[in-house]
């Protein structure tokens, strides 16, 4: 009995989330083609794409959406309301909580394009699908099982993501080259150092304060398992992937130190 009130619970509080999907399907598929269609530059190569491809474009469009404000709405709430704190395990935002509904509503909603996009995604669809299920039930789980500030923190990883979403999107623009695409390298090292791999002793911190006051003890095992084992896991592969983004950061700033300038080549002719 206790295990199906739990359930219920959970679904309860997962159901406002899901209802804001359709904005988001609307977002998706309805907005942002109109939109690309009628943008300069932009418009004449997305009507030559695969219906896929444009499909794709438009995911990454609402991805990065949705990666900004919900970063900016968690930043926002974590320095603004004295009262959402990391010293109580189960403080509480509404403001986090309205946002949380947000985040879930896209992810419902991307969980359509995962499917449309089964076959164009290939094996990285397996690789979606759990990030959208995990991070469903983990967001659910914050809003009505304590650890929202826990939750807010890791939320703040999404600072890099509208960064990566526009690398991708010059390149498909053959603009990699351009200065925008420099740029935009730039941001998406620097915050993806920040927000991911800086973060992680900070996060620890905080989770050190609820095992030092025993408040840990209180939390469910649904709750220990999105906190512990999920969050080893995304340190981990953030860890990685900082790793291997530093390697090629540092290389191509070797290459650019080491190659003569236009300004030499030019002296030298």
């Amino acid at each position: 009995m206790m295990v199906l009130e739990r359930i219920q619970n959970l679904v309860e509080k997962g159901i406002p989330g899901f209802l804001l999907s359709p904005f988001w399907v609307l977002f998706t598929f309805v907005i942002c083609p109109i939109v690309s269609r009628n943008l300069p530059r932009v418009g004449d190569w997305y009507k030559k794409q695969s219906a896929e491809k444009r499909l794709d474009w438009d995911a990454r469009v609402s991805a990065s959406l949705h990666s900004a404000i919900c970063f900016a709405v968690n930043a926002y709430a974590m320095c603004a309301d004295k009262d959402y704190s990391f010293k109580d395990l189960y403080s509480h935002s509404e403001l986090v909580s309205k946002s949380l509904d947000f985040s879930l509503g896209y992810f419902w909603s991307d969980l359509i394009v995962c499917y449309r996009l089964r076959n164009y995604y290939g094996s990285m669809s397996t690789v979606y699908y759990t990030h959208h299920f995990v991070s469903i039930f983990g967001l659910t789980q914050s809003k009505w099982d304590g650890g929202m500030w826990l939750c807010s923190f890791r939320l703040l990883s999404e600072l890099s993501t509208p960064f990566m979403n526009i690398n991708f999107m010059l390149e498909l623009l053959n603009l990699k080259d351009s200065k925008i695409h420099k740029i935009n390298q730039e941001l998406i090292f620097w915050s993806f150092a920040v927000c991911r791999p800086l973060c992680i002793p900070l996060f620890y911190y905080c989770s050190w304060h609820h095992v030092s006051t025993g408040q840990i003890w209180k939390a469910s095992a649904e709750l220990l398992f999105v906190w512990v084992v999920c969050g080893l896991v995304l340190d981990v592969l953030n860890t990685v992937w900082f790793c291997l983004m530093s390697a090629e950061y540092i290389k191509k700033k070797m290459e650019v130190f080491s190659s003569p300038s236009k300004a030499q080549m030019k002296k030298a002719s």
